[in-house]
């Protein structure tokens, strides 16, 4: 006996849904395994450019030995916890004078001593790229720990200073500040804030008037110095390690549902799919921004902003979570590596060295001089923010 017409065509509706949800399903399933392969394939090409990078670098100053830097800054970071573990014991001298950082370093100085002579090795050691041991093991290094190694260096060079002893002073600054390059140039976007967070304290101790007091062979040996940081240092983020950290992180951790939530309806609602998607469509866009020259940050910023009007508009919410903020830390960037070049200006001006302005990190010409009363305004004309680059120099 036949089923009613009616039920018939209530079966063949529920058939039809049921055919329908299967074949959606498998296409989204189709399409997720696809970008997720796609992803997998890009991760293993940035690895393996990043592998074939060379792993030598030039030491600041003074003779290099074929060892690996990272496994003495590991070192350091460690030694320097049981100094100072609840990063307080450096703070209370902050803002003093040398001759009180001297007197209230008395106790804790020698116990910072191995830690900076692990770190001393590290700057000395030629061989200064991170490896990752395989898929997902990126690390992503602790500020804490390495800004602790950095305060004590700073430190140490301020009482070197007092001691009389300028030369160290300054050779301890330049092993700090190799440290901080290596961390920038060996890691993610976070690792390259944390290395320019340190380059930033370790400059701490060479105010104008410190610069002044520096006898010829030390300055020129500091000039040396910071000229080869300055020649290494970018003024523009590397992406390709975070598009690596990207790629590897989520193949270890594929659920990001508390970072990104479920995907979207474009995805079929697969977290899996939208997240691969994320990465690809991330680093197509540094892609896009590796085509305009990291000297013109105008540029760079009118299409930085154009991008993020593009990937807040796309559908993929992980894609807004990846890109957006990255250009606060190129502005960062540009800061610290302005002040290194305003401290090479400076020491020059100080030594009697007739040098040429050099690059404006926010503009498209040289940093401007500006004199008044026997002083020298050395700054940015363009863009930087709301902190102004810019240093005075009385000569």
């Amino acid at each position: 006996m036949k089923a009613p017409k009616h039920r018939r065509k209530l079966l063949f509706g529920v058939v039809a849904s049921i055919s329908v949800l299967v074949a959606s399903a498998a296409y989204v399933q189709i399409q997720a395994d696809k970008s997720w392969q796609a992803m997998v394939a890009l991760g293993e090409e940035v690895r393996q450019q990043w592998q074939r990078q060379p792993q030598a670098r030039t030491p600041l100053w003074g003779e290099a030995t074929d060892d690996y830097a990272f496994e003495h800054y590991s070192r350091a970071a460690t030694l320097i916890d049981s100094v100072d573990g609840d990063r307080r014991a450096f703070f209370k001298m902050f803002g003093k004078s040398d001759a009180e950082v001297a007197a209230l370093a008395a106790e804790l100085r020698s116990a910072w001593q191995p830690s900076l002579a692990a770190m001393h090795s590290g700057a000395h050691s030629l061989r200064a790229l991170r490896y990752a041991k395989g898929v997902g093991d990126e690390e992503i290094l602790t500020l804490r720990t390495f800004r602790s190694v950095t305060n004590a260096a700073m430190l140490e060079a301020r009482i070197l200073r007092h001691e009389g002893n300028a030369t160290g002073s300054m050779q301890l600054t330049l092993d700090s500040m190799t440290m901080a390059s290596d961390i920038f140039h060996s890691g993610d976007v976070i690792n390259q804030m944390i290395g320019i967070a340190l380059l930033a304290i370790a400059m701490d101790p060479w105010p104008d008037e410190e610069l002044a007091q520096l006898d010829e062979q030390t300055a020129a040996s500091f000039a040396r110095g910071l000229a080869r940081l300055d020649e290494r240092m970018p003024t523009r983020m590397l992406t390709s390690r975070e598009t690596l950290f990207m790629a590897e992180h989520l193949q270890k951790v594929p659920d990001q549902g508390d970072w990104c939530g479920m995907g979207t309806w474009r995805y079929g609602f697969s977290q899996r799919w939208m997240l691969a998607d994320a990465v690809l469509m991330t680093a197509r866009n540094f892609e896009r921004l590796e085509q305009v020259p990291g000297e013109n940050w105008i540029a760079r910023k009118e299409l930085y902003d154009q991008i993020v009007e593009e990937v807040q508009a796309s559908s993929n919410t992980a894609a807004h979570c990846m890109f957006p903020h990255l250009i606060s830390a190129e502005q960062s960037i540009r800061h610290t590596v302005g002040h290194v070049r305003m401290l090479r200006m400076a020491l020059d001006m100080h030594r009697g060295v007739a040098s040429e302005p050099l690059a404006d990190p926010f503009g498209t010409g040289a940093l401007v001089i500006e004199e008044n009363d026997r002083k020298l305004l050395i700054k940015s004309i363009g863009n930087a923010g709301h902190d102004k680059l810019e240093r005075l120099v009385a000569l």
